[in-house]
């Protein structure tokens, strides 16, 4: 999973890991780095690595071996979606992602709280 720095990829993937955990309050540091998630979604488990926006240059270093591809893009923050789109493109084109499935989840970080954890299960079920 990428995309852009702050466009909400660890908030979205604490709130598939256990949704009770996540609520109004609830606010995620930049990932520096890398984070691995154990994401269950109906008795099967995912693993998924969360790769920080800010590490956008040195993105095509995570991508051998990948078969699928989550990218995440807050459509509240305008002055980042013409940067995602640049991004996104980026990684479309890598030789090594010619055969991986992309699913691009595009939702408003601010209303993310309201929506509920089942439309990004059944969503993720349908792509995995």
């Amino acid at each position: 999973m990428t995309s852009p720095v702050s466009s909400g990829k660890t908030l979205l993937l604490k709130n598939l890991q256990n949704n009770n955990n996540i609520d109004s309050t609830t606010t995620a540091v930049p990932t520096m780095g890398t984070n691995i998630f154990n994401i269950k979604i109906e008795e099967k488990c995912y693993e998924i690595r969360e790769i920080g926006g800010a590490m956008a240059p040195i993105w095509s270093m995570y991508l051998n071996d990948v078969n699928k591809v989550i990218y995440v893009v807050d459509a509240s923050n305008l002055c980042q979606i013409s940067a995602a789109c640049v991004l996104l493109y980026t990684i479309l084109v890598n030789p090594a992602l010619k055969n991986a499935e992309v699913s691009l989840v595009v939702f408003n970080i601010v209303l993310s709280i309201i929506i509920k954890t089942s439309s990004y299960r059944a969503h993720l079920l349908y792509k995995f």
